[in-house]
């Protein structure tokens, strides 16, 4: 995961993220998320290399989010992915979220994670970012 490029302007909050180097086989959910509610209004896009994908966006809650944020729990908005979406080695999946800043302003922070699958039904935040609103 590179490091979440952010960007402001006084209508909203940009967020674009890199992801690489997934293992093929495996299945990963990556989204942007917090602790209460869903974020409100929220664009969420996802890019295989420059192609975006069509894919359904999803809601999930992500557990076991205590070791890398220190919060029980993650309310999340974004996309579920197994083998055939993973990019090859030369490619990344980018994520692209655009949050109304009175929204932002209002959850005060917010998490982009990737989780990884470990059967039969527990999910691994694997890299993640927590974003708050002295970044904006």
């Amino acid at each position: 995961m590179s490091a979440p490029v952010l960007r402001g302007t006084p209508e909203e909050i940009s967020v674009t993220t890199r992801f690489s180097n997934f293992v093929s086989g495996n299945r990963y959910r990556l989204g942007v998320g917090t602790t209460g509610d869903k974020i409100k209004n929220a664009t969420i896009e996802l890019l295989k290399g420059d192609t975006p994908l069509s894919k359904k966006l999803v809601s999930f809650r992500q557990g076991y989010a205590k070791d890398w944020f220190e919060v029980k729990e993650i309310v999340v908005e974004g996309f579920l992915c197994s083998s055939e979406d993973l990019p090859r080695q030369d490619e990344e999946l980018t994520l692209k979220v655009s949050i109304p800043r009175a929204e932002a302003d209002r959850l005060k922070k917010f998490f982009v994670i990737l989780a990884k699958h470990y059967p039969p039904n527990r999910w691994y935040i694997m890299e993640g970012a927590e974003l708050d609103d002295s970044l904006w």
